[in-house]
């Protein structure tokens, strides 16, 4: 009894899977959620009646194609600009360029012939102009506006599986949607304006959750309509969000498009941090081989920034990094010179006590020490 039982159960199931599978193949293919499985009850045969593809159902396709698109919305803004900076070292040496400021002269002359010659390349950038940013961005890089192909929708998985068409375009258009509502409105579902962009960037910049300041920030630098105080603050903080999360090269063009386009804005605190970023940036070769580095632009823009801006709070560090830069470029007297002027000017500091330091290592045979 309980074999016959069992055949019955085995039959009926069969049967059952049958009927399900056309009903899904040639009714609706809504069908398919009523299936237990987030695969197709039935195999697709290719040309050949080899392979067997099967295909994932209608919801599942559905939510994979939400997914894709949430991503690609919420990219565009977070991606913009971001681990890259400029596209080759010919790049990045007309972003320099745009260096222009009292003593700029006089810096380019004593950095001249410290080129390194390579063709290492950064990884690209892609601005293709839809944005004011992007446009002068262009124009500041010297590069030539790309175009930003959106790729169709692969219709297989990795694992050789075949997405239902109409879900996974369906779900690719809502997610879309649906992220560019959630990016664009507070909770209560009313459009932020720019002020409430950038409160909200601030807000994650205060609790250290810098990658979601620098969404709320493209936001403004992508969409605003305004060139006003907002937008320069926005550049501005920018280039300090991405310098303290060591993404230098992009630092670099936020604060040198801050520079040129608005120049009487945190001047001294931005040159400062200029030549820090352009102490620590490196641009072309691969694992770090045959890079290109600024080591004498830094130690010339240093030197004249010591000298210009005594009084500024950063005065002391500075003095050191001046030292460090000619350490980078095997001077050892003009390192020596700038850790004494720190610990004369600046006894009893934490940085005085570095700096004696590195002059004992430089009196020493091992200057590593």
């Amino acid at each position: 009894m309980k074999k016959i039982t069992l055949s019955v159960v085995v039959l009926v199931t069969l049967l059952f899977s049958g009927y399900s599978a056309a009903l899904a193949d040639g009714v609706n293919s809504t069908a398919n959620s009523t299936q237990p499985s987030r695969l197709k009850a039935s195999s697709i045969l290719n040309n050949n009646n080899h392979d067997h593809h099967i295909q994932y159902s209608y919801d599942y396709s559905y939510k994979e194609g939400w997914k894709r698109g949430s991503n690609a919305v919420y990219n565009r803004y977070a991606n913009f600009i971001r681990k890259c900076g400029v596209g080759n070292v010919d790049t990045f040496e007309a972003l320099l360029a745009k260096l222009n400021f009292e003593g700029s002269a006089a810096v380019e002359d004593e950095a001249a012939g410290s080129k390194l010659e390579t063709n290492g390349q950064l990884p690209e950038i892609i601005l293709d102009g839809s944005s004011k940013i992007e446009k002068r961005l262009c124009d500041l890089l010297n590069m030539t506006p790309g175009k930003r192909e959106e790729k169709p929708a692969a219709q297989r998985s990795h694992n050789h599986y075949d997405y239902n068409k109409s879900g996974l375009d369906k779900g690719i258009a809502d997610g879309k949607k649906d992220m560019y509502k959630k990016l664009h409105t507070d909770t209560n579902g009313v459009a932020l304006t720019d002020e409430g962009q950038f409160a909200l960037g601030m807000y994650a910049y205060n609790e250290k959750k810098y990658d979601q300041a620098m969404l709320r920030f493209n936001l403004i630098l992508l969409e605003s309509k305004d060139n006003g105080e907002l937008f320069q603050q926005t550049i501005w903080i920018s280039g300090y969000t991405r310098m303290i999360t060591n993404d230098c090269a992009p630092a670099l063009i936020f604060f040198i498009l801050s520079m040129v386009d608005y120049p009487d804005t945190n001047k001294e605190e931005t040159m400062f941090y200029v030549a820090s970023l352009l102490k620590d940036v490196k641009a072309g070769g691969i694992l770090g081989f045959a890079t290109h580095r600024y080591y004498q632009k830094a130690k010339s823009m240093f030197a004249w920034w010591t000298e210009v801006y005594p009084n500024s709070k950063f005065h002391a560090e500075g003095l050191f990094k001046l030292g460090q830069c000619c350490e980078l470029q095997k001077d050892k007297g003009g390192a020596a010179e700038a850790y004494k002027k720190l610990i004369k000017m600046y006894p009893n500091t934490t940085l005085a006590q570095d700096a004696e330091k590195r002059l004992k290592a430089l009196a020493s045979l091992w200057p590593w020490d």
